[in-house]
């Protein structure tokens, strides 16, 4: 009889089932799901932003503060997640920069 080796150590399960348990936390966790969802907005409208600036002559780079301007008017249509744009509107403005912020923390954006 052959010893068949392991796929996977144990380590490499507990690790994995770690990770398995932030990725459930951070889908559970309003915040983080409304960031994802400000994320998945500008994956959404980004190219079309920076393909707009190229046919009009300008450089395809979009700094942080266009970016955060022109995402939230999108969000309940491009954000895949209805409940996380809702819960992202009912936000104060300064909640609001505050998940803007850390959902692009970049100075500029393009390519």
């Amino acid at each position: 009889m052959r010893h068949r080796p392991r796929p996977h150590s144990r380590n490499a399960l507990r690790s994995s089932r770690r990770r398995g348990a932030q990725q459930a936390t951070q889908r559970d966790d309003p915040l983080e799901r409304v960031v994802q969802a400000l994320q998945r907005t500008w994956q959404t409208i980004g190219p079309d932003v920076l393909r707009a600036k190229e046919e009009e002559g300008m450089e395809p780079i979009c700094d942080a503060d266009e970016v955060r301007d022109c995402v939230p008017d999108y969000v309940d249509d491009c954000g895949d997640d209805k409940l996380a744009a809702r819960a992202f509107h009912k936000l104060s403005p300064d909640e609001q920069d505050a998940l803007l912020r850390k959902a692009f923390p970049l100075n500029r954006y393009g390519w």
